[in-house]
């Protein structure tokens, strides 16, 4: 079955935000480069700024699905696939758990929220979320800690057990 994952609102301002302003940044570039003077520099931050905007749109989080056999985590680059028989649990999260989380290395906001988080009550999490409500812990036998954000977190988990 799949899952979709929308973003809450604070992701889809920060997306139209930063595509505004990466955009405005760009043009502001490529009149720089026109101009002959600073070209260089300004080539460079405008290849920066489409390669950082390019990784995240790839990288991040579409919908989810569940198989018979696997959690598949979609995004436009591919998918990360969670085989069933590796999840210990499945738990919905609390704000409150949530509290005091830190991005690692990872994305707030640009078309979700992605990458490596660290807590002081969970400890280490690999995100793929499109919101920050709805967040489902999943387990692995190997201790890995990942966090999904489907848009019916009860019927995902009802999926996934059955």
């Amino acid at each position: 079955m799949i899952f979709k994952a929308s973003l809450d609102t604070v992701a889809k301002i920060l997306t139209i935000g930063i595509t505004l302003l990466f955009g405005a940044s760009v043009l502001l570039q490529v009149s720089i480069i026109k101009s002959g003077q600073g070209a260089g520099v300004a080539f460079g931050i405008s290849t920066l700024l489409v390669i950082i905007y390019a990784v995240c749109y790839l990288l991040h989080p579409v919908q989810y699905t569940v198989t018979t056999t696997a959690i598949v985590i979609h995004r436009p680059l591919g998918k990360i696939s969670i085989p069933k028989s590796e999840v210990l649990t499945i738990t919905p999260l609390t704000s409150e758990q949530m509290k005091w989380t830190i991005r690692t290395f990872g994305v707030g906001g640009l078309f979700g929220y992605f990458g490596k988080f660290a807590n002081s009550k969970i400890g280490n999490m690999t995100w793929y979320a499109s919101r920050r409500n709805n967040m489902l812990l999943i387990t692995t036998t190997s201790h890995k800690k990942i966090i999904i954000t489907p848009d019916n977190p009860d019927l995902f988990i009802q999926h996934v057990n059955t």
